[in-house]
């Protein structure tokens, strides 16, 4: 579809003279919240889902099942050794990452949307809105994972779908466009399956419906994809049958652990619930982009509500509590308030023309793409791709433009500021943390650098390094996480973790999903291996039915260490409770033939 036709029906709007100072300022503004979260990433570690993410790019060979079904471990375990181990750098590099791709992405889209802009314009824009993709790091967790893979691979995807929206239809544009809407389905595959098999189908269909004229170089984004697809599962496992019995085997362990990330609960409606507060804020935001847009109709009484509005904003904010499902409603709001107020000044027959309403439809479907297959809400999940709506919200108030060029700028500032809300959020309240990033002052070496924590994290991973080596603990050696929330301490202590990078507790199949992992672990090492124990925890497993299972009794052939306590806040609980290492005392010969009688008796 030739979005240029759209443009050409609308006489030139003269340049502003504020244009450029407003240009200028959404750039700055979009870097400086990049360099806000590039600052607070050599601070915080939560003690569950990171130490998952770190083990799993670690050592991503080390698990024959892969839950949730990922395989980021594999895609971000070279950056992981450039890193050499540390954290605080190898979360700086997915920073640089994502909001480059961000950047590349917003600007095709505004290229596109916008074929007349000036290039200058559409970079600086593109930098201001490119800072909302930090709101995939909004719960604080920056470290890469499978969302931010699968963002990234969502974002290479929809760069290549603007190049191959090319008017012209042919040429290296389009087949760059194709070639990476194949690499970025890859990328989001390698994150989240689920978001690349929804995405395959999207894509295709958003495409049509803009009347893509390229199609000719569909193959190239298969062979790109189908081949990137089969180079890794060669890589991985060695064989396809091996990759496909992975992912069945990783369905199954799904199945087991009852998280709802089975095939059965993905497919879901979820509702979109705001608290009051963020009811009056989507009001607030949505009143100060529509009354921002006007301006230049009534620019004294407007102007000064707006400023209005946007002081209450501030000042809320720090109130805490927001998140990035405001960003949409207030997009949708003002989008609606928008397409009234055009249709009753009869400014244009349509609020929007069909090639814009399709691009800004596809952008704001890409956050339900982004989020399907997780187990929490899907508009909550979802909010964390924000980005799209950011840019769907643009996209879709573009037709502004043929009355007032910087009336574009209001939704761009709007959308930032939604951005600077969410990671003010994160680092006030990081995920299952007891205090603010800006609190941590503990200096604490954990892999290969070293990271600002609590106090009482800092002396508890002390303790924990203490009575591993005063017992002899050595790095590599195999651990049970009996905890079923301590996966950081093993990362932490240099340990093997055995049979997931996490053996998450408190779910109703967690001693299931325990038993069916370490079954795929060699009876050397579950013979060698050291428990961490932490009785009555709130996500302890049955350490007792988890070990009998690999013919070991947890009372007996194992001698307990001195005990060191959880700090508070470690896992999202005040509860301080004490843990220890069991360390085995029994024979190799012994133990090793006791697990292999075992696991010989297993179905």
């Amino acid at each position: 579809m030739d979005f240029s036709r759209s443009s050409q029906s609308v006489p030139p709007v003269p340049r502003a003279a504020a244009h450029g100072f407003l240009c200028g300022l959404a750039a700055l503004c979009g870097v400086a919240l990049v360099a806000w979260v590039f600052y607070f990433c050599g601070r915080g570690l939560d003690f569950t889902d990171e130490g998952f993410y770190l083990t799993g790019a670690a050592h991503p060979q080390d698990y024959a099942i892969n839950m949730p079904l990922s395989f980021f471990g594999f895609v971000y375990h070279p950056l992981y050794l450039l890193a050499q181990g540390d954290i605080a750098l190898y979360r700086r590099a997915n920073v640089v990452i994502t909001y480059a791709l961000a950047v590349m992405a917003a600007f095709q889209v505004l290229r596109t949307a916008m074929p007349d802009t000036r290039r200058g314009d559409a970079v600086c824009r593109a930098i201001g809105l490119g800072a909302a993709a930090m709101g995939v790091f909004t719960l604080g967790l920056v470290t890469p994972n499978y969302n931010t893979l699968a963002l990234q691979g969502l974002l290479v995807t929809l760069w290549g779908v603007m190049q191959a929206l090319r008017p012209d239809g042919d040429g290296r544009a389009a087949i760059t466009g194709w070639a990476m809407i194949g690499l970025g389905g890859w990328l989001t595959c390698m994150g989240k399956p689920s978001s690349a098999a929804l995405l395959a189908l999207a894509v295709p269909a958003a495409l049509y419906a803009m009347q893509c004229r390229s199609w000719r170089y569909l193959p190239v984004a298969v062979t790109i994809a189908g081949g990137l697809l089969a180079a890794s599962a060669l890589a991985i496992d060695g064989s396809f049958g091996g990759f496909v019995a992975r992912i069945t085997h990783s369905l199954d362990a799904a199945s087991v652990l009852g998280s709802g990330q089975d095939l059965m609960g993905i497919f879901r409606i979820d509702g979109l619930v705001l608290s009051k507060r963020e009811y009056l804020f989507v009001a607030l935001g949505a009143g100060a982009t529509i009354g921002g847009a006007w301006i230049g109709f009534v620019p004294a009484v407007v102007g000064a509500g707006v400023t209005a509005l946007i002081g209450a904003m501030i000042a809320g904010v720090w109130l805490g509590g927001f998140r990035g499902t405001v960003m949409l409603a207030s997009g949708i709001l003002a989008g609606a308030g928008w397409a009234v107020y055009a249709f009753a000044r009869r400014m244009t027959p349509l609020p929007w023309p069909r090639p814009v309403l399709t691009l800004g439809l596809f952008l704001m479907a890409l956050p339900y793409i982004y989020a399907f297959g997780t187990n929490g809400n899907y508009w909550e999940r979802g909010a964390e791709a924000c980005v799209f709506w950011a840019l769907g919200c643009v996209v879709l108030l573009t037709p502004l433009r043929r009355y007032r060029e910087t009336a574009l700028f209001v939704p761009v500032f709007v959308l930032l500021f939604w951005s600077g809300t969410m990671i003010h959020n994160g680092i006030r309240t990081p995920y299952r943390q007891p205090e603010s990033l800006r609190a941590m002052r503990a200096d604490t070496a954990v892999g290969g650098g070293h990271l600002m924590l609590t106090q009482g994290f800092h002396d508890y991973f002390a303790a924990a390094a203490q009575v591993a080596q005063a017992n002899g603990f050595t790095p590599g050696t195999p651990v049970i996480d009996l905890t079923g929330q301590s996966p950081t301490t093993i990362f932490a202590l240099g340990g093997r973790a055995l049979g997931q990078p996490w053996l998450v507790g408190a779910y109703p199949g967690s001693d299931g999903l325990a038993v069916m992992t370490l079954k795929d672990e060699s009876c050397a090492d579950l013979a060698r291996a050291w428990l961490l124990v932490e009785p009555g925890g709130p996500r302890a497993l049955d350490g007792r039915a988890v070990m009998a299972a690999q013919g070991a009794h947890i009372d007996s052939g194992y001698a307990k260490t001195a005990e060191f306590a959880t700090p508070s806040g470690a896992g999202g609980f005040a509860a301080r409770g004490p843990q220890y290492f069991l360390k085995p005392t029994r024979g190799a010969a012994q133990a090793r033939a006791a697990c292999e009688q075992a696991k010989g008796t297993q179905p």
